[in-house]
C-alpha cells in the first residue's frame, strides 16, 4: 500500500523534529565538559552569526522569554563566553557579543563539535552524506521561502 503524499510529507516533518531533538541531546551531553548547555550552544551559534544581539530580538531567535534568555546570558558572561555592551546613545539598549572565552576556545568547541559530528554520521558512506546534504539544503530553500511568503512570524521568531 502505498502513503497518500500528505502522509509521507508528514512522517519527513516529524522525523526532521526527531533527529533534531536526538542530536541536540547528544551535543548537549558532550558540551557537559566544557560546561555548555544546548541554549548556551545556540547562542553563541546566533553571535557567531550576527556579532550583536539585543536580548529581545535574541530570545525571539530562540523561542525563549527574554527572562530566561537574561539567566543564560549571566551565566555566559561570568565564564567568559558572552560580553554585555551598553549602547552610548541609548543606555537603555544593552547587545551581547561573544566574549574572551570565545575567541580563545572557538577551535576546540568547533573541532569537538566536527568529531562528534563526524562519529554520528560514521556509517554513512561519503555519496550517502552527499545525497542527504543536497536533500536537506532543498528542504531547507522551500521552508525559507513558504516561511519568507507567510503572514505568520518569521523563521526562528518565537514559537517551536
Amino acid at each position: 500500500m502505498s502513503c497518500s503524499r500528505q502522509t509521507i510529507r508528514a512522517e519527513l516533518v516529524k522525523l526532521i523534529f526527531r533527529l533534531q531533538r536526538l542530536l541536540y541531546q547528544e551535543l548537549c551531553c558532550s558540551l557537559t565538559e566544557m560546561e555548555l548547555t544546548g541554549t548556551d550552544l545556540m547562542v553563541l551559534f546566533y553571535l557567531k552569526q550576527e556579532a550583536n544581539y539585543r536580548i529581545t530580538d535574541l530570545a525571539r531567535k530562540l523561542g525563549i522569554p527574554a527572562s530566561t534568555l537574561t539567566g543564560v546570558i549571566d551565566r555566559l558572561e561570568e565564564k567568559g563566553w558572552v560580553c554585555r555592551e551598553r549602547s552610548q546613545v541609548d543606555r537603555r539598549v544593552v547587545t551581547i557579543r561573544l566574549g574572551p572565552r570565545y575567541q580563545e576556545q572557538k577551535v576546540v568547541l568547533q573541532n569537538h563539535l566536527t568529531k562528534d559530528a563526524y562519529r554520528l554520521l560514521a556509517d554513512l558512506s561519503d555519496n550517502e552524506c552527499r545525497q542527504l546534504l543536497e536533500g536537506l539544503k532543498r528542504v531547507e530553500v522551500l521552508i525559507r521561502q513558504k516561511v519568507e511568503l507567510s503572514p505568520k512570524t518569521k523563521f526562528g521568531e518565537g514559537g517551536v
